[in-house]
């Protein structure tokens, strides 16, 4: 929280680190076992990005510039009903997608699987949403 108060609320970084807390602790979606036990690698990438970010504000755009299209499809699919809780492959992807948060913006922390750009275009296409 304090980190995100660093950030004009209009701020790019700002408003997708809090879109992507708002989504990990929304209502009900802490009892998805296989994200549950992520969270912490998740937490500590959004913190790493979100330091980074303010002692470079230019270069985060660039490093997670392929991401922005696959958050925007995969909030406008939850936003039209989609659930990860209750569509395995959705699920995995929403996993592949915070996986690729971190290699874009926190490749420190070690990925759990592949997370490139080209993975994230195969497993959305797949999806059929």
């Amino acid at each position: 929280d304090r980190a995100l108060r660093q950030f004009r609320g209009d701020d790019p970084v700002r408003m997708d680190v809090q879109s992507q807390l708002d989504w990990l602790f929304r209502e009900g979606f802490l009892r998805t076992p296989e994200a549950v036990a992520e969270y912490p690698r998740w937490l500590k990438a959004a913190g790493i990005r979100l330091e980074r970010a303010r002692t470079s504000p230019g270069k985060d755009a660039g490093k997670g510039a392929f991401l922005y299209e696959y958050i925007r499809k995969f909030h406008a699919a939850v936003q039209s009903g989609t659930d990860p809780s209750e569509s395995p492959s959705f699920l995995e992807f929403f996993l592949l997608l915070e996986e690729a948060r971190i290699a874009a913006w926190s490749p420190e922390i070690p990925l759990r699987r592949k997370a490139s750009a080209a993975v994230l275009k195969t497993a959305w296409e797949s999806l059929r949403v």
